[in-house]
């Protein structure tokens, strides 16, 4: 349309592309189905009917035809027919105007090339852009639509503004350096996401090999009581596999496969090999709860272990030093592991709880936690574990306090939780190592408080066996013979009973832990005992007797091996 200005002058307005038609014709600007606008002008996504896709960028391709059309003298596109022009629109490229006409330079090609791009995305964004590009053109500077080199952009401005070309160079050096810095950001990032990208699917794949050998383990320990040996190769032969990948791994991803050493030494009750693994994946950068939760529990047993070894001391001087350095060395870690381990996704979050409670001394609201863990899930045996080992130190509380009734009662409530654990894990050898610590300790009272012995003995002597039948490899456990031995022929002594028959089986005992290749040094304390003390006490109390034959037959055969240590009286 030409509208007349007042000063007489004309200017035309774009109304619509496409869509212009003649007024007087009858012919009808639209049917059904059918493509709206003039072929010759319209966009490549006008022809195709993507009415979602046309916007102020299929305008600037009408400009950018009529401008084609002003140059040249002819249409971008011919075609006999309607349909045969829309393809030409939508498949092909227009003939370059050069090619029409030699003299149009070359900027002025690439304004229309650019402004007719078959790609919406190429073209300029607004009219106004391409106004303003046309103007640089007209004026000798540098165009946007030109792919231009660095040299020819600056050969254009230097013609017109000879006077900024300095700083013009220092801008593009400036650029030049940013953009050298964000390309590094860049690839930074994606090794950053690549090494992500490897620890998660390293994290999956040792997950997987975690939970099968736990589900192993655990359908293991709840089977009847049988050599768990060979299911423990199974394990171990993952394990190995798994030591073989990490040696293949770089630094910084080595952390989950520690982490999945760990847990397999810790589900094979491994404690101290478990803490070593652990604590490698912390040191590599790992830091997950699950691995704070395993470590938390891996030292809370190890903890354990040196609060039941610290009752051997008779000295309560030294034992409190113990104490204190349990306290110090494996209390405060444990407790700060469990406190990192929150939010962890076990079968019972109240686990996670309760363990956190008992190391606190919150005997109450361990209480609480382990009980509801057990009701979550009851075929689990941590929970029980948990809730023995809480009654058991209620129970060694009262006792040291002079509570004896309380202390019986809960004593009751322990062994009723070691009936209950050998139940649901019939093969699990933490189980009887809990029963023979428990039962040794009973006997210990015993003999101190004259009480008969004969009950505890034999629930001792069978926590032994069984633990051997699941775990024959645990020949330590040997020597709580001789131990036990030792307290009867010590009673037996006291009451003027003969106790030599109880002696020889200690001996025997050690004989056995001997050959199974118990340490000598651990032998030797306790034939330290039975010969330089119990012997000893025999002599005198047969040579009282007038019994000179039998005191010297007891000093010569007392014990089958010398002395080799000093006299230790911690079992006596």
């Amino acid at each position: 349309m030409i509208v007349e200005k007042e000063d007489g002058s004309l200017r035309p307005v774009v109304m619509d592309f496409g869509l212009a038609r003649d007024q007087s014709s009858e012919d009808h600007l639209t049917m059904t189905g059918m493509v709206m606008g003039t072929p010759a002008y319209m966009s490549p996504e006008q022809a195709q009917g993507e009415v979602s896709r046309i916007d102020r960028r299929s305008d600037v391709y009408s400009l950018g035809a009529m401008l084609y059309e002003l140059l040249s003298g002819q249409l971008p596109f011919a075609g006999a027919t309607t349909v045969a022009m829309i393809l030409q629109v939508i498949q092909n490229e227009p003939p370059p105007l050069r090619k029409a006409n030699a003299e149009i330079p070359i900027d002025l090609e690439t304004i229309v090339a650019k402004a007719m791009a078959k790609e919406i995305q190429r073209r300029y964004d607004t009219a106004r852009a391409l106004a303003e590009d046309i103007e640089r053109f007209l004026n000798g500077e540098p165009i946007l639509a030109r792919k231009a080199s660095l040299l020819y952009v600056a050969y254009k401005r230097a013609q017109k503004h000879k006077a900024v070309v300095a700083v013009s160079v220092l801008c593009v050096l400036c650029v030049m350096s940013l953009l050298l810095v964000f390309v590094r950001g860049r690839v930074l990032a994606a090794r950053e996401r690549e090494r992500t990208d490897r620890q998660a699917a390293l994290s999956q794949q040792l997950g997987q090999d975690i939970t099968q050998m736990e589900l192993f383990m655990r359908a293991a320990y709840m089977l009847p009581a049988h050599d768990i040996r060979r299911e423990s190769a199974v394990v171990r032969n993952r394990m190995r596999r798994i030591t073989d990948q990490l040696n293949t791994l770089e630094a910084d991803l080595r952390g989950p496969a520690h982490y999945a050493l760990g847990r397999g030494h810790q589900v094979l009750q491994e404690y101290e090999e478990a803490r070593q693994q652990l604590e490698k994946s912390l040191s590599v950068g790992y830091d997950r709860p699950e691995v704070h939760f395993a470590l938390g529990l891996v030292l809370g047993q190890l903890y354990q272990k040196g609060i039941i070894d610290s009752r051997h001391e008779v000295d309560p001087q030294l034992r409190k030093q113990q104490r204190l350095k349990l306290d110090a060395e494996l209390l405060s870690a444990t407790r700060a592991h469990l406190k990192k381990s929150a939010g962890i996704q076990l079968e019972s979050a109240k686990l996670v709880e309760g363990w956190l409670h008992y190391y606190q001394d919150n005997e109450q609201q361990a209480q609480q936690a382990a009980q509801a863990a057990a009701a979550e899930a009851p075929w689990d045996y941590q929970p029980a574990l948990l809730q023995l080992t809480i009654a058991r130190r209620r129970a060694d509380s009262l006792y040291f306090q002079g509570k004896v009734s309380e202390a019986a009662i809960a004593d009751r409530q322990v062994e009723a939780l070691l009936d209950e654990l050998t139940e649901l894990a019939r093969s699990l050898p933490i189980v009887y190592y809990a029963r023979v610590a428990y039962f040794r300790d009973r006997l210990f009272q015993d003999l101190f408080e004259h009480r008969d012995m004969d009950a505890h003995l034999r629930s001792l002597m069978t926590s032994i066996d069984r633990l051997r039948v699941v775990s024959p490899d645990s020949t330590n456990v040997i020597t709580e013979k001789a131990a036990a031995y030792a307290y009867v022929a010590r009673q037996q002594f006291v009451r003027g009973e003969d106790p030599r028959p109880a002696a020889k089986q200690a001996e025997a005992a050690l004989a056995e832990a001997e050959q199974a290749g118990v340490p000598s040094g651990q032998l030797n304390i306790l034939r330290n005992t039975l010969s330089s003390r119990i012997s000893v006490d025999y002599q005198v109390l047969f040579s009282s007797q007038g019994r000179l034959p039998e005191a010297t037959s007891i000093v010569a055969g007392g014990s089958s091996q010398p002395v080799r240590t000093p006299l230790c009286a911690a079992l006596l």
